[in-house]
């Protein structure tokens, strides 16, 4: 028997279903009728274009194209009219009546469904360049009004109430196409605390947009560990995870050195690759955030003229009445990164960036994985500029679980190293590029053969924490006396047998381990010939205070004086004068950022409006601080302070420290530490 219809037939009318009522549903021939029956007569698509980017930051991306030879110039002051422009423009629809409304992202396809009352409302962040669309429902479920949004104008701004500058990545020409919406969002701050006090921006509309309609599901916060105030929940709720890394500041060669990059991207590349929306940010959403932004887009190939013009948006937010709120493309907060990504190889930026990923620890395979999921195009497969090097293993009676026989550059090796049955590790010796790193790689223990060793120590410590010592290996440490002591007599016994002429002048060499080592060393004091100036410093109220900390578990923060901050320590106010040399000793640290000094008038108030000067300024050429030698990573400091802006009128100054132990630190002026 013959069909009185073909499928195409079916198939058309489904289709005009969709395009009547705006549905994305699919219909089997026994609900049609029904999905007929609920667009009421009379409700035909509106449809709504308009420039989702406010005017001036449409002026500003159209108009402005940047050299990336030059960046002495910026153009954003000439486009920067409101503070509040960075905010996108939306629709305004007039609904019929209540009920339910759907809106459907054209581009994504994530739906947000609210419900309404009739009048005007104005829906935001649709994708722009696609066509998304709005349902509007009566209480009898019939469809009432549809609507389709094309949104133009390809940079995505983002409203998301109460949380500010917050935009999608995506909309940028890059390599073999355009940069892929609803992956990367930036911003601002969703919640922060601001004298001991929780202060959440982001409102309940905003987390059903946030997790509905951009479907974010990962919150990076690059914030310091005190700005989440001990919060382990994204403010999106629970079904957003939380993610932090301590970015500090931006300077991107520090953030290599600290293992940032890698512990920022791995993760991030990952969530993309997995269809996983992440929303990173800092506080304003300007520097850490802008950083972080220039390598997402960099290695993607977007243009550097766009990638200035990208973090140059900030100042549609901040504005840019003065250095302080401006973020542009000339000022060292951004030419600083750019320069030190030009410093690495590569024919074009993109590959320079790339090649600083990979030597932060990134593999090429994850950076390309990235780029196939967030271009929408065609993108080439980029190799690094980096060398791939032998792994050999000269294995006797044990096994590796690593098979490697090659590894790239910079890239991570871990193997387990096993025993045969009814066998120990005798010895164990690992190199790099000929140089032993055995100490520094090596993690877990030698199963038997291994040599005890015993710290008989009075007033001295042994810098080899470890209290066994291998067979057959070298036993090298350092007997270092506490401050304020010298070394009276050192013993060393292995085995039994005195061993002592393995000491000389501090250090302990012991060319091959035989037996349990005993050290019994003492150390007697030794006046200094020095004044250590805590003993002189004083309070707030000018109050002696002597020898210890003004302020513990505290550190420095402009205008607001002291905040809380764990593990740093703030000395009492030091008598000091302009040009005076100022010696420091103490535990050396690689975390510069921990350390600052704040100068203060005679009458105990800090100079330039409490304003403090951070131990990254040491410098030779500064206007401020004059390095002589030295380095906080050292533990010793020789400088002077010169009479500046933020030095005027100073009588004394404090010092902020990465230290537990206010014994551990010496200060002096115009005298040296012996």
């Amino acid at each position: 028997m013959k069909k009185l219809y073909e499928e195409n037939d079916v198939k058309a009318i489904a289709d005009a279903i969709r395009t009547k009522n705006g549905s994305t549903s699919r219909y089997k021939v026994s609900e049609m009728s029904a999905a007929i029956n609920n667009i009421e007569a009379g409700t035909e698509a509106e449809v709504y274009e308009f420039d989702q980017r406010r005017t001036e930051v449409a002026n500003f991306i159209d108009n402005v194209t940047y050299s990336p030879s030059d960046y002495t110039v910026s153009s954003i002051p000439n486009y920067v009219t409101s503070t509040s422009s960075n905010r996108p423009n939306g629709v305004t629809i007039n609904l019929k009546t209540a009920g339910a409304l759907t809106i459907i992202d054209g581009y994504t396809g994530n739906t947000m469904k609210q419900a309404v009352t009739a009048g005007n409302i104005t829906i935001y962040n649709c994708a722009p360049g696609a066509t998304s669309k709005f349902i509007l429902t009566n209480s009898s479920g019939n469809v009432v009004q549809i609507g389709l949004i094309k949104p133009t104008g390809a940079c995505r701004m983002i409203y998301l109430p109460n949380v500010d500058n917050v935009r999608d990545i995506g909309g940028w020409a890059c390599d073999g196409g355009t940069v892929k919406y609803g992956k990367l969002f930036r911003g601002g701050a969703l919640q922060e605390s601001i004298n001991n006090v929780e202060e959440i921006h982001l409102t309940n509309e905003g987390k059903t947009i946030g997790v509905d309609f951009l479907n974010i599901l990962k919150e990076i916060d690059l914030r310091f560990g005190s700005d989440l105030n001990g919060r382990t929940v994204s403010t999106f709720g629970k079904s957003v995870d939380l993610y932090h890394v301590d970015m500090s500041w931006n300077d991107l060669n520090y953030q290599k050195t600290s293992g940032n990059i890698k512990a920022i991207f791995d993760p991030l590349f990952d969530w993309v690759i997995a269809g996983k929306p992440t929303y990173f940010h800092c506080s304003a959403g300007a520097d850490r955030t802008g950083v972080v932004a220039l390598l997402c887009e960099a290695i993607l190939g977007v243009s550097q003229s766009d990638m200035d013009k990208e973090y140059e948006l900030t100042s549609f937010y901040s504005g840019v009445s003065t250095d302080a709120l401006a973020r542009r493309r000339n000022e060292t907060a951004w030419t600083r990164e750019i320069a030190i990504l030009n410093a690495y190889s590569g024919d074009t930026f993109r590959d320079k960036v790339v090649n600083y990923m990979v030597g932060c620890g990134l593999s090429i395979d994850k950076i390309n994985a990235y780029r196939v999921a967030m271009i929408d195009g065609a993108p080439e497969t980029l190799t690094a500029d980096i060398s791939t090097y032998a792994v050999t293993k000269t294995l006797s009676e044990v096994t590796s679980d690593d098979d490697l026989s090659s590894i790239a550059q910079y890239q991570s090796f871990a193997a387990k190293i096993i025993p045969t049955k009814d066998k120990v590790i005798s010895s164990i010796k690992v190199t790099m590029g000929s140089v032993d790193i055995t100490d520094a790689v090596f993690k877990g223990n030698k199963t038997l053969l291994r040599r005890k060793v015993t710290n008989n120590l009075t007033n001295c410590t042994n810098t080899k924490v470890r209290i066994y010592a291998l067979d057959g290996e070298a036993y090298v440490a350092e007997i270092k006396p506490e401050i304020g002591y010298s070394i009276s007599s050192v013993t060393i016994t292995m085995g039994g047998t005195d061993v002592s002429n393995y000491y000389t002048e501090g250090s302990i060499v012991i060319p091959e381990v035989t037996g349990d080592i005993v050290i019994t060393a003492m150390a007697i004091s030794q006046a200094p010939t020095y004044t250590n100036q805590l003993i002189n410093s004083k309070d707030l109220n000018g109050g002696v205070l002597g020898k210890q900390w003004l302020k513990q578990n505290q550190r420095m923060s402009g205008s607001l004086g002291f905040v809380d901050n764990t593990g740093t320590n703030i000395t009492g106010l030091i008598p000091v004068a302009h040009e005076q040399i100022i010696r420091m000793k103490f535990t050396g640290s690689s975390d510069v950022g921990s350390y600052a000094m704040r100068p203060y008038t005679t009458e105990y108030t800090g100079c330039a409006d409490n304003a403090y000067i951070p131990f990254s300024q040491l410098s030779t050429s500064t206007a401020v601080i004059e390095l002589l030698s030295g380095s906080v990573a050292t533990g010793y400091l020789e400088f002077k302070i010169k009479n500046a802006n933020n030095t005027k009128n100073m009588a004394y100054v404090v010092f902020q420290l990465l230290e537990s132990d206010i014994n551990n630190v010496i200060i002096t002026v115009d005298e040296e530490i012996s």
